[in-house]
């Protein structure tokens, strides 16, 4: 085994674990946004935890990029080419660009509130495409289904 599939795996699972933090400070904000005021007492102020989406992708995007690029290293030890079109890589593509697209809209554009609230939730299922329906239902290198 080599020393980069650990660092990959390892990397893949903080990018996992960063994304859910900014899943659930969105579904928060969110129900805060539209929840009736008892309900809103009792969370956070608005602007705390879409600060807390924002910085959860904003410190995990260059983890779960790492993540990629070590897992093509890996790759490329293992069976001498960096990709392969793979569906779990395929999808970690589109949650690496989906999430380029909210910092940059969170960033460059000044994008608050609700609309990239919905962008993490909307992130968050693209995540569990990649973590869980691939592996169970995909055939692939990383995956558990029968091919």
């Amino acid at each position: 085994r080599s020393y980069w599939l650990y660092i990959h795996v390892l990397t893949a699972f903080l990018g996992y674990a960063g994304f859910t933090v900014a899943f659930a400070a969105a579904t928060f904000y969110l129900i805060k946004y539209y929840a009736p005021n008892n309900i809103k007492a009792k969370l956070p102020p608005e602007d705390v935890l879409d600060e807390i989406a924002y910085k959860s992708v904003a410190i995990v995007f260059p983890i779960w990029t790492a993540s990629i690029i070590l897992g093509a290293a890996w790759a490329d030890e293992a069976w001498g080419g960096y990709w392969s079109w793979d569906p779990k890589e395929v999808w970690a593509l589109i949650v690496l660009l989906f999430f380029g697209a909210y910092l940059h809209a969170r960033y460059m554009m000044g994008w608050k509130g609700p609309k990239v609230a919905w962008m993490v939730v909307i992130g968050f299922i693209a995540i569990l495409i990649c973590f869980f329906a691939i592996n169970l239902y995909f055939p692939g290198l990383h995956s558990y289904a029968k091919s």
